[in-house]
């Protein structure tokens, strides 16, 4: 999936119903979904969320699960801690 396709590293869903959800799916898959209404796409360092519900959060491509007492939840872009070596 192309979640993040441009230069921004945050993207918010609006509302679905479920004919939207299958269509966005679709849309993903594609990196399309960045012209809907629905989708938001942001740049940002850092970001706090608030919820009271559980929800499921990928980091590393592992999933996650959060609940309620995990939130506010502060999510920072850090330095790079891994220096990469172009060989070319």
């Amino acid at each position: 999936m192309q979640v993040l396709p441009g230069d921004e590293n945050v993207c918010v869903l609006g509302t679905a119903g479920l004919r939207d959800k299958f269509r966005m799916k679709r849309l993903f898959y594609a990196g399309l979904h960045i012209h809907e209404s629905l989708t938001k796409m942001y740049r940002s360092t850092e970001i706090t969320m608030e919820y009271d519900g559980r929800l499921p959060l990928q980091m590393d491509g592992e999933a996650v699960w959060l609940d309620g007492t995990d939130f506010p939840l502060t999510m920072k872009v850090r330095e790079r801690a891994v220096s990469i070596i172009d060989p070319s």
